[in-house]
């Protein structure tokens, strides 16, 4: 029973990751592959530097605040990516009408 949960919990954590991490799946995949791996490698480095940026807060300064915030505006910058390239298909299929 315990082995069928952990399974259970790998294929949603792979679903997961292939909605935002692979850009077959993910909104970006409604743009151009120049452009979709452009998008990528930008929210790939904000991510590096939203990562290192926490983990070096955590050690100066001891607070976690600082990464909470950045990872708050990270997320807030991917979703907002990954909205615009929503709207983008969708404007996209209305022009071609």
């Amino acid at each position: 029973m315990e082995y069928t949960k952990h399974i259970g919990k790998r294929k949603i954590m792979l679903q997961i990751y292939n909605n935002i991490m692979n850009s077959e799946h993910n909104p970006l995949s409604t743009l151009p592959a120049a452009q979709r791996m452009q998008a990528m490698i930008i929210l790939s480095v904000m991510w590096s530097t939203i990562f290192s940026l926490a983990t070096g807060a955590w050690f100066l300064y001891g607070e976690l605040v600082v990464g909470h915030v950045l990872a708050v505006v990270g997320i807030g910058i991917t979703a907002m990516t990954f909205h615009d390239a929503s709207k983008e298909q969708f404007n996209r299929s209305a022009g071609d009408n």
